[in-house]
């Protein structure tokens, strides 16, 4: 189980700091089968995603004991299973939010690597150099009638100020891989001076969290899982491929 939060000198209580904590939800079915986003009966979490989540929400509820905090969650099948599964079934979100969930796939929802390839080779193409860390997530060919990453990251946005107003010490946000990625390069632009005209890849495995800290007045973004692997939106915009 990865360490999450630093424990304070009262074991089970956070420092006095505002943190959020953003978490991708557990595996899916639609994960397991390599869809992409738009056919809601993959829209559950498996079983082992099931089990890891109540147990990495076990260890997370020891962590932050009675700290005061608030749940902005992905209104989605496997974004709820995630919360339920860690937080139990008869805990409630603070907030269901549509802008936590997937880029609308549109025309090509549904589908997996080999048939996107073979509908949409363009695309398909520069989707790979974007997963490789060679491309801007802005120069991203997307389909007509699908999200491109300006479009997305302003729906983010809106999720971004809601989760910052809220005065809970501790913010949990359970979103999916594309919401994630649009928070953490949102956070890394402000705090640690990435570039606002690129939007790097972020490789993230089921679960992986990132923690954001505000603490004696400095804003500092911390990866605190080792599944979380953020260095194509840390270091320099581009690779030469």
């Amino acid at each position: 189980m990865m360490v999450l939060l630093s424990p304070s000198n009262n074991e089970g209580q956070l420092m006095k700091r505002q943190q959020i904590l953003l978490i991708r939800h557990a595996e899916s079915q639609k994960n397991v089968e390599g869809q992409f986003d738009g056919d809601p009966s993959t829209d559950r979490l498996t079983d082992e995603g099931h089990q890891l989540a109540a147990a990495f929400g076990a260890e997370l509820r020891k962590r932050i004991g009675d700290n005061p905090a608030e749940s902005f969650v992905a209104n989605s099948g496997r974004g709820q299973q995630t919360f339920r599964a860690m937080f139990g079934e008869l805990n409630s979100p603070t907030e269901l939010m549509s802008e936590l969930g997937s880029m609308k796939s549109g025309p090509y929802s549904g589908m997996n690597d080999a048939e996107l390839r073979q509908n949409y080779p363009d695309f398909f193409q520069d989707l790979q150099l974007f997963r490789a860390g060679l491309l801007s997530g802005y120069d991203v060919r997307a389909p007509a009638g699908s999200d491109n990453w300006p479009e997305f990251e302003k729906r983010v946005a809106t999720a971004i100020d809601q989760i910052k107003s809220s005065s809970a010490s501790l913010k949990i946000v359970i979103c999916h891989r594309s919401a994630m990625m649009a928070l953490m390069v949102h956070f890394a632009r402000r705090y640690l001076g990435y570039p606002s005209n690129h939007f790097g890849f972020v490789t993230m495995a089921p679960l992986a969290c990132a923690l954001v800290t505000n603490h004696e007045g400095e804003d500092n973004l911390i990866v605190d899982s080792p599944q979380a692997v953020v260095h194509n939106i840390l270091v320099s915009p581009l690779r030469e491929p």
